[in-house]
């Protein structure tokens, strides 16, 4: 099980710093300063309590399949924070907005925090690549967290264009109930469709076609 540790940072901190991820023995360590809100309100995402589970969604806006999925990771969210579970909704890149994003939560229903990743930390943490990606960790005190689940919401595309008439494997909601009961899922790692996100700059690939709720 991969561990890592986040160092919550006060000030100015180069970007450089910010993505930093030194290994040593299979444990990592990478500097996450506090991350924003679209309110402006800061979040440590990966420092909690011991044994408490973060959901994190990564996401671009503009990401027609990441769109389509919304419906179910607003489902995921909501049942995740009923059974006490720290869900956010993370847009990263240096050009985030937070007007569009607001609208595009109120839009999509996303009824969690949408955090602004402006300089790619919490991507770069847990080793997110793609909108839509979502990443569950087990959050165990004093900035240590270790990196249950990380992939796609489920297989309803099977390549970009490619989509199924109806999603045939829930990779996370399985992963999300397997951590909640204590256990590390399987598999750890999928492999997910999408629009591609980078740390400076959000999507380096994407869709101009944009997908809204009906």
């Amino acid at each position: 099980m991969l561990r890592r540790a986040c160092l919550c940072c006060v000030g100015a901190i180069a970007v450089s710093s910010l993505l930093s991820c030194a290994s040593s023995g299979g444990a990592s360590q990478a500097r996450v300063c506090a991350i924003p809100s679209i309110d402006g309100v800061c979040h440590r995402p990966l420092d909690g309590a011991s044994s408490t589970l973060a959901l994190l969604f990564f996401l671009e806006p503009r990401c027609p399949i990441a769109n389509a999925l919304a419906p179910e990771m607003s489902r995921i969210a909501a049942s995740a924070q009923l059974h006490g579970v720290a869900v956010y909704f993370v847009y990263p890149g240096r050009f985030a907005d937070a007007a569009e994003i607001r609208s595009h939560n109120a839009d999509f229903a996303l009824g969690a925090v949408a955090l602004l990743d402006r300089d790619g930390a919490l991507l770069s943490a847990v080793g997110a690549t793609i909108s839509p990606e979502a990443a569950i960790v087990r959050r165990e005190g004093d900035g240590q967290f270790s990196l249950l689940y990380r992939g796609r919401i489920n297989d309803l595309f099977e390549a970009p264009g490619q989509r199924r008439p109806a999603a045939l494997h829930d990779d996370l909601a399985r992963a999300l109930a397997v951590a909640l009961a204590g256990g590390t899922p399987e598999p750890s790692r999928t492999i997910a469709i999408g629009c591609v996100l980078t740390a400076t700059n959000s999507v380096s690939q994407k869709s101009d076609s944009i997908e809204r709720p009906h």
